[in-house]
């Protein structure tokens, strides 16, 4: 069913790539929102924010997991997607590795089912998250994590958000530091992942590096990752 993830821009960006997740979701649908990458206190701003987006024929429900915790079978079999909201990604990480919440996102990964992420729910996906430390306003790892380890759930790729040209030296050079491929969002960009394939759906190209140099993928243009 895809992996949707975009640069962490305004949703009127990404007009196209929620129209096809909506539209790829069996009615009546449910999508649960992670949201904890995001400030406590905006938790409840998300989910309205995506009832505003995603709520009408196809999806009816928009629901929020208020606290990390693992999420039960039933919970995995009745929602039919999962969106991950952005925000700080170190903060997100450490969330979601406290009480499985991390095993739980890796089983749902593995159901055939749409996982919907920006920026730094898009990172967090990837095979490592040190990508949060470039860019103008990098994130801060107030948590002091052990490993920056990632969902993997694109393997081998790593993926960057917020990107901007002037970042190209330091992604290349992060490549060949932890041997990954990375996928780099500018904020209006945005990509579905199906198999081994991924398609441009926001405003702004998409960039691709690895061992080999820097791939452009236009909106609207579709890529192999293998």
């Amino acid at each position: 069913m895809g992996i949707y993830l975009t640069g962490g821009g305004d949703q009127e960006y990404f007009k196209e790539i929620d129209r096809y997740f909506i539209s790829q979701i069996p009615k009546p649908g449910k999508v649960l929102v992670v949201p904890f990458a995001a400030e406590d206190s905006e938790y409840q701003d998300v989910k309205e924010r995506l009832e505003d987006v995603f709520l009408g024929n196809y999806i009816k429900e928009v629901g929020l997991l208020s606290k990390p915790r693992a999420l039960t079978q039933q919970e995995l079999d009745t929602y039919h997607a999962i969106y991950i909201e952005g925000g700080n990604t170190f903060k997100l990480i450490q969330a979601v590795r406290e009480n499985s919440l991390f095993n739980s996102l890796l089983d749902f990964s593995k159901l055939d089912k749409p996982i919907y992420a920006d920026s730094a729910g898009a990172i967090l996906l990837g095979a490592d998250t040190e990508t949060a430390f470039l860019g103008d306003e990098p994130d801060s790892d107030e948590e002091k994590l052990q490993s920056y380890r990632g969902l993997d759930i694109i393997p081998p790729w790593s993926i960057h958000a917020h990107y901007e040209s002037h970042e190209d030296d330091a992604l290349t050079q992060l490549v060949y530091d932890k041997a990954n491929p990375i996928i780099a969002l500018p904020e209006e960009g945005g990509v579905l992942i199906e198999g081994d394939s991924i398609f441009s759906m926001g405003q702004s190209p998409v960039s691709l590096f690895t061992f080999s140099g820097k791939e452009l993928i236009k909106p609207g243009e579709k890529f192999s990752l293998i």
